[in-house]
C-alpha cells in the first residue's frame, strides 16, 4: 500500500543534490536537499521512533527524579520525529489506511472539555494536518506527561492535581472499551489514589506505543514511493538501519531495566530477612533477556541494512553525526 497523496515520479538515481525537478512537486525544498542530509534525516526518524517508544516503556519502571525533566525529553523527542516526517512526508495522511487513529469519541481522555489539558505541552500545529497519528499521539505525550509531573514541582499545583484526577479517572473508565484504552479487567478490591495512577500511566503508555508502532509502520509502508528520493531503495534502508541500531540499543534497556530492579529489591529484602544476606543467581534472566533482544527481527537485519549505506561514500560523513548510546548498557549483577 502506497500514499495515494505522495506521487510516484518514474525511477531516479541519487546524486549528489536533489534538485527541484527530482523531488515530488508537492515536497517544499529542504535547507539539505543533498542525498547524505536525506539519509540521516531517514536514519534519524526511524531512530527517535524507536527511542520515544523505549523511553515510555522504561519510565514505567525507572522512576525519574523530576517529571518535568522526563515531560521535557519526551516532547523534544517527539518535536524532531514530527519535523523530520514533515520534511520528508509533509502531505501524508492515515485516511482509509490500517494506520488510522480510533475515532474521538473512542479516546475520550485525550479529549477533555474545556480547559483541554491534552493540548498543554506540544502545541497544535499547522503541519502534517492530514496526518491524524501526529495530533493523537502529540495529546497522548501532553497526557502522558501530566501523570508524570509532580505537583511541588509546578507552579500551578492546584491545576495540576485537579486535572491529573480527571485523567486518570478518564483513562480507568475507558479500558472497559478495548477500543479506546485496553482490556484491563477490574479486580473488585478497592484501589488506592496511588495504585489508579499508576494503572492510569500503563494504560495510556501501551496506547501511546501502539500509535508510535503504527507511525513505524506507515513510514516503512512509504517510504519507497515517497519520502525525498521516491522509488529508490536508499531512504528505506537508511530508515530501517537506523530503528534497527535504536533497537538494538533500547530493546536491551527496555528488556534489563525491569530485571535491574527486581534484582535491587531482592538483595534488600535478602539483607533485611537474613544475616547471610544470600542472594538467589538471577544471571539466567539476564542472559534470556539478551537472547531475546538479539532475536528480534529488526536486531536480526542490521547486517542487511549497514552495508549499502556505508558502501556509498558519499554517506561515510553521515555515520560519523549518527546518535550513540543514550543509555548506558545495563550490566550483569554480582553473583
Amino acid at each position: 500500500m502506497s500514499d495515494p497523496n505522495v506521487p510516484s515520479p518514474p525511477q531516479s538515481t541519487p546524486s549528489d543534490t536533489l534538485s527541484p525537478a527530482s523531488a515530488p512537486p508537492d515536497v517544499p525544498p529542504a535547507q539539505d536537499t543533498g542525498v547524505d542530509g536525506v539519509l540521516h534525516g531517514a536514519f534519524m526518524l526511524g531512530w527517535k521512533i524507536v527511542e520515544l517508544k523505549g523511553r515510555i516503556q522504561i519510565a514505567l519502571i525507572e522512576l525519574e527524579d523530576s517529571g518535568l525533566h522526563l515531560a521535557s525529553v519526551w516532547r523534544a523527542c517527539f518535536n524532531r520525529i514530527a519535523a523530520l516526517q514533515d520534511k520528508a512526508f509533509p502531505r501524508g495522511t492515515t485516511a482509509q489506511t490500517l494506520y488510522e487513529p480510533p475515532s474521538k469519541e473512542n479516546l475520550p481522555y485525550l479529549y477533555p472539555p474545556e480547559p483541554d489539558y491534552a493540548n498543554v505541552g506540544i502545541s497544535g500545529a499547522t503541519i502534517l494536518d492530514n496526518f491524524q497519528l501526529y495530533e493523537v499521539t502529540r495529546r497522548a505525550i501532553n497526557c502522558l506527561t501530566l501523570l508524570y509531573v509532580k505537583e511541588d514541582e509546578s507552579l500551578i499545583p492546584d491545576a495540576v492535581k485537579r486535572n491529573q484526577n480527571h485523567l486518570v479517572a478518564e483513562i480507568l473508565k475507558a479500558t472497559q472499551n478495548p477500543g479506546g484504552g485496553g482490556g484491563m479487567q477490574p479486580t473488585g478490591e478497592p484501589s488506592s489514589p496511588q495504585d489508579n495512577l499508576q494503572k492510569a500511566k500503563e494504560t495510556l503508555a501501551e496506547r501511546t506505543v501502539k500509535f508510535l508502532d503504527a507511525w513505524d509502520g506507515y513510514l516503512r509502508e512509504n517510504y519507497y514511493t515517497g519520502g525525498l528520493i521516491p522509488n529508490n531503495d536508499l531512504e528505506l534502508i537508511a530508515y530501517e538501519a537506523g530503528r534497527s541500531m535504536a533497537s538494538l540499543s533500547w530493546g536491551i534497556s527496555a528488556a534489563l531495566v525491569p530485571l535491574e530492579r527486581n534484582a535491587k529489591t531482592t538483595e534488600s529484602q535478602a539483607n533485611t530477612q537474613t544475616a547471610s544476606g544470600q542472594l538467589p543467581d538471577t544471571s539466567p534472566a539476564f542472559v534470556k533477556a539478551w537472547q531475546t533482544v538479539f532475536r528480534n527481527q529488526a536486531v536480526i537485519h542490521l547486517p542487511r541494512w549497514i552495508p549499502p549505506i556505508i558502501s556509498s561514500a558519499r554517506t561515510r560523513n553521515v555515520l560519523t553525526t549518527m546518535p550513540c548510546w543514550s543509555r548506558p548498557t545495563p550490566s550483569f549483577p554480582a553473583r
